[in-house]
């Protein structure tokens, strides 16, 4: 009789037997003799089981600990609770294979293919994962702690309460990870690329982060007491880009910067230039003027293909009702339009004195009013603990929306694309609870219908604002609906 797995595990559809507990050493070799990938009585030492294959075998709590298993095939087979403590499996396809729960303490995984493994709650203590692939793999509350990640992939992947402490994952790529309450702490994280992934509320006192590429990063809650970031790349991961926008950081300058403090968060949907940053700014600071005991600070600001974040940092909880308030009053009594005479001082702060001043002069002689164009707006209230109040700006004068028809009309030149882009995020709502993933599916179908037949065209917007909503949280789906969206038009 089978069992249900727990929630958010990769399982590729297959069901595994219950777990009848651990094998010994003798039972295990006799299972390996029943697959004809041995025979003969219990070798001594090390297994000599390299090259073999093993692939969807089930091999629930085996004892494989010390096996010499090295380019063993095992793709989607299932080693749940088994013991691999200080196993070679050094260029082992573990491709979808299931260790849930697995004793992996020490093993050597050195440039193994771990993708879309399963491994939650797994024991990779001090294991080998030099240049391990891990993409897409679940790793919630797995040990990782003191393991070797360097030059590791770890693209979308889920670690989720997953313990990295005092792990090596110099130059390791985490784009588009998952890390929300993981423990980083004297975690080395030296020149890794740590872009469009989630830090909320882990644990990344005493890391190092020196010479990391760092962009769109989440960081609510994040704890960074006594980091190491001598300096760090501001920007997206090419050469070209790290030569322009490198920075240099004081000892202590990068925890006094980016630590948590009470911030008001503006996640605009809408297409955001560096005009439109100008206009923004301006509005910050005539707040900022008006309310100087509030302490508002413009802390930070990034972009990814799927929406546009900017941070207002504030002394005290308590402030963040009202600077939230002031900043949704002020987006929406100037949506039709900021008067020249009220932009230009700003803008002329802004901006080097003498471009400043031409400006300035240019603006006496043109007429109107600069126009704000946002988008839709939500408004994050978090608290220097983390927690969150959120909720849109009324959108009653909020403007510039996209023209539902363009994104038909893009679907259909990037269909193939498309579709096969639409099945991948319709099989990431299996992360979500249920009652969340029948809801984001069926949003989801929605969306595919209407731009396909090229009806409700005028609700495609509607139930792309719900897929968006629902899977804010990060992780690979976040990752798959920016794609979507770049190639619809809706960003």
């Amino acid at each position: 009789m089978s069992v249900e797995l727990p929630k958010g595990v990769i399982t590729q559809g297959k069901r595994f037997v219950p777990d009848q507990g651990s094998m010994t050493k003798e039972e295990t070799w006799e299972k390996m003799v029943g697959f004809g990938i041995a025979k003969g009585g219990v070798p001594e030492g090390s297994w000599p089981l390299r090259g073999v294959a093993l692939s969807g075998a089930d091999l629930s709590s085996a004892d494989l600990s010390g096996a010499d298993l090295r380019k063993a095939d095992l793709r989607g087979a299932n080693l749940r609770r088994a013991t691999l403590r200080g196993a070679n499996l050094r260029s082992a396809n573990l491709s979808g294979i299931y260790l849930f729960e697995a004793d992996l303490m020490g093993a050597n995984l050195f440039i193994a293919n771990l993708f879309e493994a399963g491994l939650t709650g797994a024991n990779l203590c001090g294991a080998n994962l030099r240049r391990a692939n891990l993409c897409r793999a679940n790793l919630t509350a797995a040990d990782l702690s003191k393991a070797n990640l360097t030059m590791a992939y770890l693209e979308a992947g889920y670690l989720f309460k997953t313990n990295l402490s005092g792990a090596n994952l110099g130059k390791a790529n985490l784009s588009g990870a998952n890390l929300i309450e993981a423990n980083l702490s004297r975690a080395n994280l030296s020149g890794s690329i740590l872009t469009d992934l989630n830090f909320n509320l882990a644990n990344l006192s005493g890391a190092n982060l020196t010479a990391a590429t760092y962009w769109g990063v989440s960081t609510t809650g994040w704890i960074i007491d006594g980091i190491k970031a001598k300096y760090l790349f501001f920007c997206r991961a090419t050469e070209a880009d790290k030569a322009l926008y490198r920075r240099n950081f004081e000892q202590g300058q990068f925890e006094a910067l980016f630590k948590s403090l009470p911030t008001v968060e503006l996640i605009l949907n809408g297409e955001f230039h560096p005009g439109d940053f100008l206009v923004l700014n301006a509005i910050i600071a005539g707040i900022s003027e008006r309310n100087p005991e509030l302490g508002i600070k413009f802390a930070s600001i990034s972009q990814n293909e799927f929406e546009t974040k900017v941070a207002l940092k504030t002394g005290k909880d308590e402030n963040l009702s009202e600077v939230a308030g002031l900043v949704q009053d002020a987006v929406i009594k100037l949506a039709p339009g900021i008067p020249l005479n009220d932009f230009v001082p700003y803008l002329n702060r802004m901006l080097p004195a003498d471009l400043g001043e031409a400006i300035e002069k240019t603006a006496t002689m043109q007429s109107g009013p600069v126009i704000l164009n946002f988008g839709n707006i939500t408004i994050n209230q978090i608290k220097a603990d983390g927690s969150t109040l959120s909720g849109p700006i009324s959108q009653r004068s909020i403007i510039a929306n996209k023209n539902t028809v363009n994104v038909v009309e893009n679907y259909h030149d990037h269909k193939k694309e498309l579709d096969v882009l639409f099945d991948r995020l319709k099989e990431y709502f299996s992360e979500y609870g249920e009652s969340t993933a029948k809801e984001l599916s069926k949003s989801t179908d929605r969306v595919i219908d209407a731009i396909r037949k090229g009806r409700e065209v005028d609700k495609i917007q509607s139930y792309w604002e719900q897929i968006k909503e629902g899977i804010k949280t990060g992780g690979a789906a976040v990752s798959i609906a920016a794609s979507i969206g770049h190639l619809l038009g809706y960003i």
